[in-house]
């Protein structure tokens, strides 16, 4: 079974970031079980509104041009809303800003191989795509 790296480090900031989308998006995010491959679902009004992935980073928007995230996950996002007609959000925390994505509206990517080498797990190496920073919405 491969190890979960999630502390309870990332779980605080990973909250208190929700916190941020729930008051400026009027919503409210309900955590989803590991399985579903995406962090959260939304809730307006009490009806279901979508799918939130988020993700805290230690570095400025600009320390580089494009933003990583896995195929997997791409792929898990658009077959959520092929499935269910509703939207996938990537939203993302930098030090000096706060964006966000639909994933489900991205058309031409990037697909290179990539990830982290600083773990010695041979999975966090695989097919990633690069999201161009100019797609990312201010939050």
């Amino acid at each position: 079974m491969r190890p979960l790296y999630e502390t309870q480090e990332h779980l605080t900031g990973e909250k208190s970031f929700g916190e941020v989308i729930q008051d400026k998006w009027k919503c409210v995010l309900t955590k989803l079980p590991i399985q579903y491959g995406l962090d959260f679902c939304t809730y307006k009004d009490n009806k279901f509104s979508g799918f939130i992935e988020l993700k805290n980073r230690t570095c400025s928007k600009k320390s580089f041009d494009t933003y990583i995230i896995s195929l997997s996950k791409f792929l898990k996002a658009k077959e959520f809303f092929r499935t269910t007609g509703f939207p996938t959000y990537l939203c993302v925390k930098w030090t000096d800003d706060m964006g966000y994505v639909r994933l489900d509206k991205l058309e031409s990517i990037e697909i290179k191989q990539g990830g982290r080498t600083d773990r010695n797990d041979w999975q966090d190496v695989e097919p990633v795509i690069h999201i161009s920073m100019e797609h990312f919405n201010k939050l």
